[in-house]
């Protein structure tokens, strides 16, 4: 962006979008930098500008405020298709300095697509490391990322924190597709069977190499401490738990932190960056990224959304765990 001129008379929108990670602008100040950004034809994407002329308003003129986004119609149906050059906004130049092309995880249908520019993946970059300093998180010390990769983001993520913070990342891959398809399949004792598979090669990891972080989902960390072997070697090797992906309530996160990780520091991963939160970009708006936020997750809601945060009542698993940690309520979140 820094050899990218804009349009004359945009200085000030320039100065409210270009503002430092942990800046508070005014919400709709923010808004109305966001539109003229977003639906300028010097400066918008694509798929913008076109959306622009089914809308029965004018952004840049109708939107003014945080409140005025409700006007917009829920567009994320709509990213499952769409070519991803069109999501990239004009106003980033010839060369946006694309990180890459990450998909949903294929709930709720088809995988939605979002790009992920340079200038905004520094920034996640800056503000997840600051935010681990903040939890008490170690540096210089190795990762064990039990996550997604592939067309996952997290597992990026996972590999920008370790090398971010002077660490190596170790990886077992995961494919939360195939768990899916076999659970509707009703092949249980399959998808049973694969993600001990997973645990099995977190194991020999956490035994052969001097791991100080584990990043991995809330099932599969259950999972894992319903070993007691595995468990012993958490506590005993591990400094900190990232987790992410899938809803953990506080009666689980409160046993971990006091019955089966006691000395072990628990964050969630969009807890690892609250700056990057909607308490500072508006709704529905990531800079200047052309993509939707479809909600406002929690603790704290994060601009890359963590939306999969609904899941609610007592699992199988759960209740094990519950009954492994001698624990027998078990609360909603």
């Amino acid at each position: 962006m820094a050899d990218y001129q804009q349009p004359t008379g945009t200085k000030v929108i320039e100065n409210v979008l270009d503002l430092p990670i942990d800046a508070r602008p005014d919400p709709d100040e923010f808004v109305r930098a966001a539109m003229e950004w977003h639906f300028n034809p010097q400066t918008g994407s694509a798929y913008w500008l076109r959306r622009a002329e089914t809308l029965p308003f004018d952004p840049r003129a109708d939107v003014t405020s945080v409140e005025d986004l409700a006007l917009f119609p829920n567009i994320v149906d709509e990213l499952r298709d769409v070519r991803v050059e069109d999501l990239i906004p004009r106003g980033y130049g010839p060369d946006p300095g694309i990180v890459g092309v990450y998909e949903s995880g294929g709930t709720t249908g088809a995988p939605k697509r979002v790009v992920v520019l340079r200038d905004w993946w520094n920034q996640h970059g800056a503000c997840t490391n600051a935010g681990l300093d903040a939890h008490g998180f170690p540096g210089n010390v190795d990762w064990l990322a039990v996550v997604p990769s592939g067309p996952h983001q997290i597992g990026e993520v996972a590999t920008q924190a370790a090398a971010g913070r002077g660490g190596i990342k170790f990886s077992v891959d995961m494919d939360p597709r195939w768990v899916k398809k076999l659970i509707a399949a009703g092949k249980a004792e399959e998808a049973d069977a694969y993600a001990e598979h997973l645990v099995e090669q977190a194991a020999f990891l956490l035994r052969t190499q001097d791991i100080g972080v584990v990043m991995t989902t809330p099932p599969l960390l259950e999972r894992i401490a319903r070993h007691d072997d595995l468990a012993g070697l958490i506590n005993e090797k591990v400094q900190g738990i990232v987790w992410g992906g899938t809803h953990m309530d506080a009666d689980t996160r409160y046993l971990y932190r006091t019955e089966v990780f006691p000395g072990v520091k628990l964050c969630a991963r969009t807890c690892c960056c609250p700056a990057t939160s909607n308490a500072t970009w508006p709704p529905g708006w990531s800079r200047r990224l052309a993509r939707p936020v479809t909600r406002w997750p929690t603790c704290p809601p994060s601009r890359v959304s963590a939306a999969r945060m609904s899941l609610r009542g007592c699992t199988d698993d759960r209740a094990d765990l519950h009954r492994r940690t001698g624990a027998a309520r078990c609360l909603p979140g």
